[in-house]
């Protein structure tokens, strides 16, 4: 019987052995072939591993574009907005919506409506009410997030004090008043958002 000191030894010679038998003989400069394309750049070694967000196609020089923001609330993080402190409008990744009083394109008399910014769908719409919304009714109106050319108030004190802003884009101009100005900063900062900051 080995005592420990000796099967320790038995061991270590077992595992150097194991170990010759893997290294190829330093004198042979034979290495499994590999094709590799351009990736490679000594002849045989293995392509390097490129994860998929960054994975790019043969010959494209371009970065894939890589988003800003995992979530609306991290871009309004960046932006130094807490959305945490408004119980008036709900956030999920790629979505914000509540309750904003719209003036009316023909008739011009203000109405509530419920809002929806959605990055996925790329579009804000207004609904009757949240119910709508929620039976997927269609929306009263609304418009592409591509096509929005300013957000912005007028007449900022007097606008300010009512929570009024502006959505301008290539068909109109939405007057919109929130109901607090935290919800007013919050809903201009994400109308502002580009749907690449996100997507």
């Amino acid at each position: 019987m080995l005592d420990i000191g000796q099967e320790t030894l038995a061991l270590l010679k077992l595992y150097k052995d194991l170990k010759l038998q893997e290294t190829p003989d330093s004198d042979s400069k034979s290495h499994p072939t590999t094709d590799c394309g351009d990736s490679c750049s000594v002849k045989g070694e293995q392509p390097k591993y490129t994860p998929p967000a960054t994975r790019l196609s043969s010959g494209d020089k371009k970065e894939i574009h890589k988003p800003e923001c995992n979530s609306i609330i991290q871009c309004l993080t960046k932006r130094e907005l807490d959305a945490s402190i408004t119980k008036q409008m709900e956030f999920t990744s790629y979505t914000c919506s509540g309750y904003l009083v719209k003036l009316g394109g023909r008739v011009k008399s203000w109405r509530r409506r419920w809002f929806v910014l959605d990055f996925t769908r790329q579009y804000c719409a207004y609904f009757e009410d949240e119910n709508a919304y929620l039976e997927k009714r269609p929306p009263k109106g609304g418009f592409d997030l591509q096509d929005i050319e300013d957000v912005f108030q007028k007449n900022k004190n007097s606008e300010l004090i009512n929570h009024i802003f502006h959505v301008k884009t290539e068909s109109r101009t939405y007057s919109i008043q929130a109901p607090s100005i935290t919800t007013l900063n919050l809903w201009m900062a994400c109308l502002q958002i580009k749907p690449s900051e996100l997507l």
